[in-house]
């Protein structure tokens, strides 16, 4: 059974606040809302009406992985708007394709994709049913339950330290799919690989001595003792600009948390992007075959 819908009315309470309706009311000039919300649910094979004030809603009646109440979206992103309206016009037309990962609305088709890794992964635009926007990472199961782990245990380390730098993490769902994880994440604009190749060079001169400040500062927030984390990946594609012009380092897969007192990490898994890994770790195995990874590793 559906749970009963808390629907926001209240137009003046937030003016960037949309809803994505099944149907609309009008109301005359100066008149105070007080509209009933009729939001139908299943139960047991019948239809069954609940009623609370302030908002009317008819919840679509089709057997769907998402229920079909009302959408808020809180508008936010200005390069990924359209992919949110259309999401909104998407699960009336497609409502079979729209799944529910932790209380974040997404559809995994190409027309909301916005982000692409070389082992399987995609990363969708999400809607919350609070209406924030999201980034919802995709990732197959039989590939990267190890990569979905470790970057769950790195992003929730750097939660606590509250770094500005570094991209914000709200959940890993390993239940709702056999053939894929799904990890929740702040929505950024694009990486630093797609600014550069859509900026000028006077535009890049001008602005490349904050980017690296900023960047350089998610790596100090990474780097702090008593347990640094070593990155392992850094690049432009893992290095994301929010609608706030904040540079934020993401994709922590591969990334290790050093023991404290530590200060390398020793392995013989050669790991990170071909002509990104640092010279250090890319050439310098020692005699046991092992290579050793530094915080000066993530620093080309």
């Amino acid at each position: 059974t559906d749970e009963n819908l808390d629907l926001d009315t209240d137009e003046d309470s937030n003016k960037n606040l949309k809803t994505f309706g099944t149907s609309d009311q009008n109301e005359g000039p100066g008149e105070k809302r007080k509209l009933e919300n009729l939001a139908v649910i299943r139960e047991q094979g019948s239809n069954k009406k609940i009623k609370t004030e302030n908002a009317m809603v008819i919840q679509d009646q089709v057997p769907v992985a998402v229920s079909g109440e009302s959408w808020k979206w809180e508008e936010t992103s200005i390069v990924h708007r359209e992919k949110f309206i259309k999401l909104g016009e998407y699960r009336k037309t497609h409502p079979k394709d729209i799944k529910e990962v932790n209380g974040v609305h997404v559809c995994c088709s190409n027309e909301f994709l916005i982000g692409k890794g070389s082992d399987g992964t995609r990363v969708y635009v999400g809607l919350e049913k609070n209406g924030h926007e999201r980034a919802v990472k995709r990732l197959p199961r039989d590939v990267c339950t190890g990569l979905a782990e470790q970057e769950k245990k790195v992003l929730k380390e750097l939660n606590e330290t509250k770094s500005n730098y570094v991209v914000n993490y709200w959940f890993l769902d390993e239940q709702s799919d056999r053939d894929y994880l799904f990890i929740i994440l702040d929505l950024c604009e694009e990486t630093l690989e797609n600014f550069v190749a859509n900026s000028s060079d006077d535009d890049l001169v001008k602005i490349a001595p904050d980017i690296i400040r900023q960047v350089l500062k998610g790596l100090a927030d990474l780097h702090c003792e008593p347990m640094p984390i070593l990155h392992r990946d850094l690049k432009p594609s893992n290095i994301l600009r929010n609608v706030h012009d904040k540079w934020l380092l993401a994709d922590f897969g591969i990334s290790r948390i050093l023991t404290e007192g530590a200060s390398t990490l020793p392995t013989t898994d050669q790991r990170g992007t071909e002509d990104w890994r640092a010279v250090e770790s890319n050439n310098m195995a020692a005699d046991d075959g092992k290579l050793r990874f530094k915080k000066e590793s993530d620093i080309q």
